[in-house]
């Protein structure tokens, strides 16, 4: 079952959640909020861009996000009673920097767990950078990070990280104890 895959997992990957014509549109509506904010994103790196609390600008976006699609699927792992505190659209165009390992609690700070909702906007696979994922790291809590550059990399090294290969409208529900990362986008 999906709930025990995301306990034992740390994740649960979730094939053609919305149609390619859906997240079309959302890339288009996308654009538009993040063409309003105010200024560049501090984790910007050469070609790896950050665009962060657009659905704060977008009515669309906001009305996305709270789909009884999505609203349906988290309460089945999450129950309910919960809210959006933040998003993030990240670009990696040919050439982009890796993203170290790392846990979204140590770049937030909080102490409690929370969830990532991950939707596939293009394809991402090995070559362009695609997510790696280390199954079962949401179990160790807080881990040790260092800067490095404008991030933080864990001090702590993936045993047996794994590739997810995903496709544009493909969804992926992790924790925010994940240690996850993503490569150089290798292609042209």
């Amino acid at each position: 079952s999906p709930s025990s895959e995301f306990e034992t997992q740390g994740y649960v990957f979730c094939p053609k959640f919305f149609s390619h014509a859906e997240v079309s549109e959302l890339q288009s509506e996308i654009k538009k909020a993040s063409a309003s904010l105010d200024k560049a994103d501090y984790l910007n790196r050469d070609k790896m861009i950050f665009y962060s609390n657009v659905f704060r600008k977008s009515e669309y976006l906001q009305r996305f996000i709270s789909q009884k699609k999505i609203v349906e699927f988290l309460r089945q792992l999450i129950g309910p009673g919960f809210w959006v505190r933040w998003d993030q659209c990240v670009v990696k165009g040919p050439g982009a920097p890796p993203f170290p390992w790392h846990q979204d609690n140590a770049y937030n700070r909080l102490w409690d767990p929370h969830y990532q909702f991950w939707i596939g906007l293009t394809e991402m696979n090995e070559k362009n950078g695609g997510l790696w994922l280390q199954p079962g790291s949401h179990k160790h809590r807080l881990l040790p990070h260092r800067p490095v550059t404008n991030h933080l990399e864990c001090t702590s090294k993936p045993e047996n990280p794994a590739l997810l290969p995903t496709e544009k409208g493909d969804v992926v529900l992790f924790s925010s104890f994940m240690l996850h990362h993503t490569k150089s986008n290798s292609s042209t």
